[in-house]
């Protein structure tokens, strides 16, 4: 049985980005454990189905500041990477 259990991520507005924990279980004796994790993105809309703003994330426990820290540095890398790829694509 896989059981996804969300945890936090990065947000900034309009864009969510959570990432979500799976876990397998075995139904027989309980016993779960992680398989894989996923990023995923949404993004938050009004009632016009128009982006909208959403309040930023208060990381709390070790883990959640661990992974707000992790969050942004893929935040960085990412635009890091597509800065690159533009500039090597108009250079």
């Amino acid at each position: 049985m896989a059981e996804p259990r969300p945890a936090a991520g990065r947000r900034a507005h309009p864009l969510v980005r959570d990432v979500t924990d799976f876990r397998l279980e075995n139904p027989l004796t309980g016993e779960a454990r992680h398989t894989s994790s996923a990023y995923l993105t949404m993004v938050a809309i009004d009632e016009q189905g128009r982006p909208t703003l959403v309040p930023p994330l208060v990381a709390e426990s070790p883990t959640e500041q661990r992974r707000a820290r992790e969050a942004e540095l893929r935040r960085v890398n990412r635009l890091a990477e597509r800065e690159q790829i533009i500039t090597e694509r108009d250079g």
